[in-house]
């Protein structure tokens, strides 16, 4: 076997049955945990009288990739933008997450339907989106799985 034992039987066993029973510890089970990131910081937004995205509202989240993956990402930031047509740049700042090698930065234009835009390399925290990127029509992104409850 694997000299586990059961929580039944590591009962009995702290209770004075099998007093000739020894324990064996699996050692990987009491290693160091890891820190999960559920999700990252809001990004908060503004808008800057100059480049290429039209007025509209805009729906971003970012989320940082670590070496254990892609984190969840943030909780969704809106802004409208007010400068004139296809006049518009989007300015996006979120904190740090300990640990990020690069963000991944998601916009929409309806609630909910954010795809991937950019990826910038840690330690940046800010983006610009003048419009100029464009984002593939057929990707999707379920934003509500990656996030541990």
């Amino acid at each position: 076997g694997t000299g586990l034992m059961s929580l039944p039987e590591a009962i009995l066993l702290a209770n004075g049955d099998h007093v000739n029973s020894s324990i064996i510890f699996d050692q990987t089970v009491f290693t160091t945990p890891k820190t999960i990131i559920e999700t990252t910081p809001a990004a908060t937004l503004s808008d800057i009288p100059s480049g290429n995205l039209s007025i509209a509202d805009f729906y971003y989240r970012v989320s940082a990739v670590t070496v254990n993956g892609e984190t969840g990402a943030s909780p969704e930031a809106h802004i409208r933008t007010t400068f004139g047509f296809n006049e518009n740049t989007v300015a996006i700042h979120w904190s740090a997450v300990p640990g990020a090698l690069s963000y991944n930065i998601y916009r929409g234009t309806s609630t909910g339907g954010e795809r991937l835009l950019a990826t910038v390399s840690a330690p940046t925290v800010s983006f610009s989106d003048d419009g100029t990127r464009t984002i593939a029509a057929q990707q999707t992104t379920t934003f509500g799985s990656r996030a541990s409850h």
